[in-house]
């Protein structure tokens, strides 16, 4: 990087600190300082950079290795962008940007390029992707580059920390991993002491005392607090960070700690094209076999399609400021543990915007130990796991040390916060639609989980502000907190249990009452209580710990916690437009969701999703043989185990050149067996002759077609400098 790129770049993160200080957070008011934080500046800084120009000639379709792409890659310029033409790329290897900063692959759209991967490769920081974004240096919490203990700089805010050793270090370039032990525990390595609960913030991974299973791996051995930070600048030992800490919590008694690469990538980006990983061979335990980005800063994946995927669509391993915005993810390979959307494991500051996910297990899901992650105005629908009649809600808290996130404005089943890998903290859900159910669970009927807010056991400092809450005729119960109470599966809140579905479990160890008591819920409404909850007593004012919430002074609520306009993707011509800003809480009326007594209106994703055509390259079709309605429900039969076992149809159907004709058009699967599916007809459409179903309904998607008005990012940022296209590899 010259002298001039390296001052561009400082007054770049110099302006937007000082914004990000000088603005009043959009929670003011309504969250205590002490349980949330900044999120206006969570994702690429400046926004993801639209000015980029096209290196070399436009690669057209062929069918090979990925070689050609991963020169053109190399060889490209900063801040220019190789182009894939329209067509199908059939490709043998992985697309990998190696040491490559500053480069943006981009397609066509998600519904002109297509990349059909026959394999995907282990050499993405030895994990597997059919598009790697990934350092080269191949550092993790196991075996990292360079490492340091942090002797000081611990007060919340602070963003100068002193290190024993700044080897490799480059300000402006380089990220770092700060984390302490655990509490309980202590030593160099961590692995004195056992786990102890402080009684405030706690900090755990141990199977049986916090946790059902043994830790994660997101970190190092018993080390789950984590922050991903930006090295901007180093006086001897002493080093200067962005942003600042976020947790009250870092002490000098539990060794705090440091780890980094020796290089990151910077400012690369994956746009507008489909991928296929279905032919790959991929299964669980065998990486993402999506997109991988990896020990990078201010990346990106907007506008993409990912169909197939194993592990993940795109996972985020340390990485920090990054913007997953405008796309669309369909399905998993194994559809069962470890099957999901965009996976957040190690990281900071991320957003996570404006995307759909159709028949992906848990679309959304913070899978390490991360802090600042924005979560916002993402659909679910369809949320496909392999258990029969088990629900897994959208929305997934799944690590130990994930704090200080924020959950706005998505429209998907549920949240949950579970105590598989151990403890949470301080999480924010502001204006969500949260059904707590779906039609179908893997051809049954829903019936375990289905709770559209799940906090197991030490699920602390949760903030639960104006959402909208439930399903009529299904919740039938306002809460149940622990250490009492009943029909968990039914309620609206389960909050505080060790075990899965509400109660308690001693095998996973102890019932976490505070759970219930640290908990800030204000201005939600709920099917049960078919009102608004302004509720002083639901609200933690008299906590002695630092973490008292004070009783809002008002009804009034912001539009949003974190952006200070509505976002450039409401704007196109497919109807975002009329959507109303913001689109759900307890101040909207007129609602077109019918379960929320018009409180809450589909979001951008959504409309963008019933509008998109279907891709009829995915659709298989089967013969119907007979059909029969009863009580509102109609039933189709095919040849028997036309499905197989292991694959029931669950989501959307269409039915083709049916007689009766009235039986034509798109349903919503109720149920299923190998041989049978059933969905909701409202009256009997006559005797049946013959028809065909088309399955499964995989959209042919194009973000630009979808969000004319967003360019790339989906996040008006403050209105800094664009020089972050400076940076060099």
């Amino acid at each position: 990087m010259s002298r001039k790129q390296s001052l561009l770049f400082f007054l770049t993160l110099f302006f937007l600190s000082s914004y990000s200080q000088a603005q009043n957070p959009n929670w003011s008011g309504v969250i205590a300082s002490s349980r949330a934080v900044n999120w206006a500046n969570a994702g690429v800084p400046g926004g993801v950079p639209t000015n980029r120009t096209q290196c070399g000639s436009t690669i057209a379709a062929y069918n090979g290795s990925p070689a050609t792409i991963n020169n053109a890659i190399s060889s490209c310029g900063s801040g220019q962008y190789v182009l894939l033409g329209a067509g199908t790329f059939n490709l043998s290897g992985q697309i990998n940007f190696g040491a490559t900063s500053n480069v943006t692959l981009r397609g066509a759209g998600a519904d002109q390029t297509f990349l059909i991967f026959s394999s995907a490769n282990y050499s993405c920081d030895g994990l597997n992707a059919v598009i790697c974004v990934a350092s080269p240096s191949n550092s993790f919490p196991g075996g990292p580059n360079q490492a340091a203990t942090w002797s000081a700089g611990y007060a919340a805010g602070s963003t100068s920390i002193t290190l024993s050793n700044v080897s490799g270090l480059t300000p402006n370039k380089s990220l770092i991993v700060l984390d302490q032990c655990d509490d309980g525990f202590s030593g160099a390595t961590c692995g004195t002491g056992s786990a102890s609960d402080p009684g405030t913030i706690f900090t755990c991974e141990i199977q049986g005392t916090c946790a059902t299973a043994a830790e994660g791996g997101a970190g190092r051995n018993n080390r789950a607090q984590q922050q991903m930070v930006l090295v901007t600048a180093i006086s001897g030992n002493n080093v200067t960070i962005s942003p600042g800490l976020y947790m009250p919590n870092w002490k000098s008694g539990q060794n705090p700690g440091a780890f980094w690469a020796n290089q990151n990538l910077i400012m690369d980006g994956v746009e507008n094209l489909s991928t296929d990983s279905g032919k790959t061979g991929c299964v669980a335990g065998q990486g993402s076999c999506g997109i991988m980005i990896d020990s990078c800063y201010a990346c990106w994946v907007v506008g993409t399609r990912t169909i197939n995927t194993s592990r993940n669509h795109v996972w985020l391993f340390e990485a920090a400021h990054t913007t997953i915005a405008n796309n669309y993810m369909f399905g998993t390979l194994n559809a069962t543990d470890e099957s999901y959307g965009v996976e957040s494991y190690i990281g900071s500051d991320n957003l996570i915007v404006n995307n759909i996910a159709d028949q992906v297990v848990s679309p959304e899901l913070e899978g390490g130990a991360d802090e600042g992650n924005v979560y916002a105005y993402n659909f679910a629908t369809n949320d496909y796991f392999t258990s029969s009649g088990w629900f897994m809600p959208g929305n997934w808290m799944h690590a130990a040390g994930t704090a200080m996130a924020l959950w706005e404005g998505n429209e998907a089943f549920g949240l949950i916060a579970d105590n598989r890998h151990g403890t949470h903290n301080l999480i924010t859900a502001f204006r969500n639609y949260y059904s707590g159910n779906q039609p179908s669970c893997f051809g049954a009927p829903c019936g375990g989980q289905t709770t559209p807010f799940n906090l197991t056991g030490f699920s602390r400092y949760f903030n639960v502000v104006g959402n909208v809450l439930g399903t009529p005729g299904y919740a039938n119960t306002y809460a149940d907190l622990c250490c009492s109470g009943s029909n968990p599966t039914t309620a609206v809140y389960t909050v505080g249990w060790a075990g899965d579905d509400g109660g308690a479990d001693s095998s996973y160890g102890p019932n976490d009452p505070y759970s219930a008591t640290s908990l800030m819920r204000w201005g939600n409404y709920d099917t049960v209580s078919g009102a608004v909850q302004w509720n002083s007593g639901e609200v933690p004012s008299g906590l002695t710990d630092g973490f008292a919430n004070p009783v809002p002074g008002s009804h009034t609520l912001p539009a949003s916690f974190y952006l200070n306009a509505q976002p450039s993707f409401w704007n196109d011509g497919i109807g975002h437009s009329s959507i109303p800003w913001p689109p759900i809480g307890p101040d909207v009326s007129g609602g077109d969701i019918s379960n929320s007594n018009g409180h809450a209106n589909h979001i951008p994703a959504e409309v963008c999703y019933v509008n998109a055509s279907v891709d009829s390259n995915y659709q298989n079709s089967y013969r119907v043989l007979s059909a029969n309605w009863s009580s509102g429900t109609e039933t189709l039969t095919f040849v028997g185990g036309t499905f197989g076992s292991s694959l029931l149809p669950q989501g959307e159907i269409r039915i083709s050149g049916a007689s009766p004709s009235t039986l034509n058009g798109t349903y919503q699967i109720t149920g299923s067996t190998p041989a049978t599916v059933q969905f909701a007809l409202a009256s009997n459409p006559g005797s049946f002759n013959s028809g065909a179903m088309l399955f499964p309904n995989v959209r042919l998607f194009n973000a630009s077609n979808c969000y004319s008005g967003s360019g790339s990012s989906g996040n008006p940022p403050p209105a800094a400098p664009s020089n972050l296209t400076a940076i060099v590899h």
